[in-house]
């Protein structure tokens, strides 16, 4: 959908809402996705992520994490997304979730957005750069 809307358009902003990439999806999934569009629509594309919630999350997951556990893995997750826009090729040592060898795409330009409710709204700021457009 994001992409057949940036084929048909000039200047409009394509973006995620909120994805979680931690349970439903995986990060190296969510980089290549994102990183395919900043690449054919540089300057348009925009991801936004968070911890999930129960009623989208559950079905997937054989037991609802807590929030501490939820944070842990989408600081995590952000961490692989934004290795993967940057570096050719990552090996990934998670703590909570991810491991494993990856091969990264270059993210031409973009911004993340980071949000889902007061659990994870005063860590952001503990999580990094926001903005993950290497070009800028």
């Amino acid at each position: 959908m994001l992409g057949a809307a940036g084929q048909r358009t000039r200047r409009i902003a394509l973006g995620t809402s909120v994805v979680t990439p931690t349970l439903r999806y995986h990060p190296a999934i969510v980089a290549q996705a994102m990183g395919t569009l900043g690449c054919l629509y540089p300057g348009r594309v925009w991801l936004g992520v968070g911890t999930g919630e129960a009623l989208n999350e559950l079905p997937l997951a054989a037991t609802w994490p807590d929030s501490k556990e939820r944070y842990a893995r989408l600081k995590e997750a952000i961490e692989l997304i934004q290795r993967l826009w940057l570096e050719e090729r990552v090996t990934f040592e998670g703590s909570v979730q991810i491991n494993g060898k990856f091969r990264g795409e270059i993210f031409s330009e973009g911004t993340l957005i980071i949000g889902e409710g007061a659990d994870v709204e005063g860590k952001i700021e503990n999580i990094g750069d926001l903005n993950l457009d290497p070009l800028r």
